[in-house]
C-alpha cells in the first residue's frame, strides 16, 4: 500500500487506464484493504482451509504482466523486509464514508453525468496515440 501510487504507473500505463478508476464503478479508487469489501485496492477473501489469496484490484489489461508482477512482488518483499504494518482494514462501505447522504448523492450524480459525457467520446489524441500500437 505504501507504493500503490507509484505502482499505478506500471499497472495502469495509459490514459484510458485511468478512465476506469472512478468512484462508483468496479475498479478500486481507494488505497485501503478489506476482507469483505470489494471497493478497496486490496482484498483478502475468506480462507479456504489453509489457503488464502490476496487480490490487487487495480491492474488493467494494458499492464505488462511481467513488469507489473515484478514491481508488485518487489513492493511486497520490501514490506516484509521492513516489517511495514498495513493500516486497519476498511470493512465498511467506503462509498458511504465520505460525505453526508444529501451531498454525497448530489455530488455523485453530477460527477457521474460529467464522467459519462467525457468517457463516451474518443478524442483525436487517443486515436493518434493508440490506434497504431494496439
Amino acid at each position: 500500500m505504501k507504493h500503490a501510487r507509484a505502482l499505478a504507473a506500471i499497472t495502469n500505463p495509459t490514459v484510458n487506464s485511468y478512465k476506469r478508476l472512478v468512484p462508483g464503478y468496479e475498479a478500486p479508487v481507494y488505497i485501503t484493504w478489506s476482507y469483505r469489501n470489494r471497493s478497496p485496492l486490496i482484498r483478502i477473501p475468506a480462507r479456504r482451509g489453509i489457503r488464502t489469496r490476496i487480490e490487487l484490484r487495480n491492474p488493467d489489461p494494458t499492464c505488462n504482466p511481467y513488469l507489473g508482477l515484478a514491481r508488485i512482488l518487489k513492493a511486497g518483499l520490501e514490506g516484509i523486509r521492513e516489517q511495514i504494518d498495513p493500516p486497519s482494514p476498511a470493512n465498511e462501505n467506503i462509498y458511504e464514508m465520505a460525505l453526508g447522504e444529501h451531498i454525497y448523492s448530489r455530488f455523485l450524480l453530477a460527477k457521474t453525468r460529467e464522467w459519462e459525457s467525457y468517457s463516451a467520446r474518443v478524442y483525436d489524441w487517443e486515436l493518434k496515440e493508440y490506434l497504431g500500437k494496439f
